[in-house]
């Protein structure tokens, strides 16, 4: 616990939704996208401030005199995988330039005229559709100690997912060029009630959504911890049949109730945590408890499934040396796993170790993924051993087993005594049908997900999160069925009460 004490002090420094930007000695010659997208509705409103900047050379003196230009350019996209296309292309041809028809305006691009702008600042707009808004960073009089600024109202037919970028324009070659900026943001919209919202167009609806899947896992730990409470005091609860005797809980079921009550805590605090974004920008406090609650839910879910996967409780009241191996590897990763997570909340997409950290997550997640596969593959191996060296056999195997036999017991027992070639076969189509499903869950949530989510526009962002929560909701729900207290779980082959509470 004091981890995630020290995790939650770590947390109340950094907001989910950071408004800074900042590099020293960056050699990219082009940066993008600054801080996180953003859908502009037609009451969008922009405003960037450029501190401290400097461009500077080893081996080049006045670098900023050497190059084709230099400067920020805020640009709309169709949608995140429109825009990675044309990062691409940009940094495979240095010589192109992201804001060109800017620098095809002559020497003095700020003269004036009924095509330029300066709402307020010192940006520059052609066309905001097509140009983009453009901030110059090509005077140095613009320098630290000045403050660069520009403010942009975007207008009727300019709405859009906007992307910031940054780039230095056709460098000299065999020269290095370093800069040194920070950036200050100010995104906000326009809701329906002409309320400021500093949430992205996409975003504004994700406090409500969180909200309701708040209540419907509310109403799932309600059904859940009533069931399992009505069995411990002796009745049949709500889904067993009275005809097939009481159901047994196992110590997996009040883990999976634990389980279910951080889910429900977190979302709820993630649905607090975006609305006090929407209001005003940060939820700093709000976003401690989410990642902190999402900390424990992540270690637990994944506990839960390599527990149920072993056949722990349900099967075997001890688990494997390989198998807690294999629980405190998953336990170190989710930990690694949420230092990464602190370190992107001090951080903004773009900045360096924003792009290490967000690897080194990924990483660790899919490893995790991988991992909890591992003890479903060896039960459904045993099994599928079980029954080839049971069918090769011709010894009576009718008397009574609840438990799975691993593959030392069954090479070391004699054949009386093992489960029958149906029980077995039972069992190993649980197994894989729980195989099956964690490979979907996994797959929908960590991959499937993130290729659509590129192909969404500036409205449509929060479908991404709902397909996740959706998923994960029928997850826990398919999961509780398959595994809620029975009388007879498919897991076990029972003959006798008395044996059976023996062995367990």
């Amino acid at each position: 616990m004091s981890f995630v004490w020290v995790l939650f002090l770590l947390l109340q420094y950094g907001s989910a939704l950071k408004h800074s930007f900042t590099t020293l000695d960056d050699r990219r010659t082009i940066i993008g996208p600054l801080g996180f997208p953003f859908g502009f509705l037609e009451t969008g409103h922009y405003d960037m401030k450029v501190f401290d900047y400097n461009l500077y050379s080893e081996d080049q003196p006045n670098v900023n005199n050497h190059v084709a230009g230099v400067g920020f350019l805020l640009k709309r996209f169709k949608d995140e995988s429109d825009f990675n296309h044309y990062i691409n292309e940009m940094q495979q041809n240095d010589t192109t330039c992201v804001f060109q028809k800017y620098l095809d305006q002559g020497d003095d691009p700020f003269s004036g005229g009924d095509d330029t702008f300066s709402n307020d600042g010192d940006g520059e707009v052609l066309n905001a559709v097509e140009d983009g808004i453009f901030l110059d960073m090509s005077q140095a009089s613009r320098w630290a100690p000045n403050t660069s600024h520009v403010s942009y109202d975007f207008r009727r037919g300019e709405a859009g997912y906007y992307f910031l970028i940054y780039q230095i324009c056709s460098p000299p070659k065999d020269v290095t060029i370093y800069s040194d900026f920070e950036l200050d943001f100010h995104f906000s919209n326009q809701d329906s009630f002409n309320n400021e919202s500093y949430l992205s167009a996409g975003e504004m609806i994700l406090p409500y959504m969180f909200f309701s899947f708040f209540l419907l896992y509310a109403i799932c730990l309600y059904l859940w911890t009533n069931n399992i409470s009505a069995i411990s005091e002796g009745g049949f609860g709500y889904f067993a049949d009275p005809a097939g005797g009481r159901p047994l809980v196992y110590p997996i079921h009040y883990i999976m109730s634990f389980l279910l009550l951080l889910k429900t805590f977190s979302i709820l605090f993630e649905s607090i945590r975006y609305h006090y974004l929407r209001v005003t920008g940060h939820a700093t406090v709000w976003s401690a408890f989410y990642y902190t609650f999402s900390f424990l839910k992540g270690t637990i879910l994944f506990t839960a499934i390599l527990l149920i996967g072993s056949g722990w409780s349900f099967v075997k009241p001890f688990l494997s040396d390989r198998e807690k191996k294999m629980i405190f590897a998953i336990l170190v990763l989710q930990v690694i796993n949420n230092i990464a997570i602190v370190v992107l909340t001090q951080e903004t997409e773009g900045e360096v170790a924003f792009d290490r950290w967000t690897a080194v997550l990924h990483l660790v997640d899919i490893i995790c993924c991988c991992a909890v596969l591992i003890p479903i593959v060896w039960q459904v191996n045993t099994l599928e051993k079980n029954i080839e060296l049971s069918n090769n056999s011709h010894a009576d195997i009718n008397d009574t087993s609840d438990a799975i036999i691993s593959e030392d017991e069954f090479e070391n027992e004699p054949l009386k005594g093992r489960p029958s070639d149906q029980k077995l076969a039972s069992k190993l189509k649980l197994f894989r049908s729980f195989y099956l499903l964690v490979v979907a869950y996994i797959y929908t949530t960590r991959i499937v997900v993130y290729i659509f989510a590129s192909t969404l526009d500036y409205r449509h962002q929060w479908v991404k999160h709902f397909v996740i929560e959706a998923v994960t909701l029928a997850f826990y729900v398919t999961v509780g069925s398959l595994f809620k207290p029975m009388s007879e779980n498919p897991y076990l082959y029972q003959k006798g009460t008395a044996e059976v509470e023996l062995t367990l």
